[in-house]
């Protein structure tokens, strides 16, 4: 999914995260924008305020 784009339909959330097969990955995950709306309540108006940033690779 990109930006702008929503979905209620679970396929869109499907990644194959090991995509070189079996074994073992190194994970790293990033985000920011985490305290701009702590009570987790965004109007529909408002820019998206968080950012994910997750990388994965062989170990």
């Amino acid at each position: 999914m990109g930006p702008g784009e929503e979905s209620d339909d679970l396929a869109a959330y499907e990644v194959n995260l090991a995509f070189n097969g079996p074994g073992s990955y190194r994970m790293r995950v990033h985000a920011r924008g985490r305290t701009v709306d702590p009570d987790g309540v965004q109007d529909d108006d408002e820019p998206i305020a968080e950012h994910y940033l997750v990388q994965v690779r062989p170990a």
